[in-house]
């Protein structure tokens, strides 16, 4: 059996978040979790909205777009 390489697959982002959310300043120490629940939001909807391939780096003073439920 020949060995498979081992390849960096991209990174897909859904489009199954509200559309309706507003803008948010990433402040210092701020996780996405965290954001998260303080505007009440989910971790996915904001990943996907902001195509965060990793959430580890954010950094203050970003900007993102915080979606909505209805």
């Amino acid at each position: 059996e020949p060995s498979v390489p081992i390849t960096n697959t991209p990174v897909t982002f859904d489009s199954n978040y509200p559309e309706a959310g507003f803008v948010y300043e990433v402040q210092s120490g701020d996780t996405l979790s965290g954001i998260a629940r303080k505007l009440d939001s989910r971790v996915t909807w904001i990943q996907n909205a902001n195509e965060i391939a990793d959430p580890t780096k954010l950094q203050a003073g970003q900007t993102l777009f915080i979606p909505q439920a209805d």
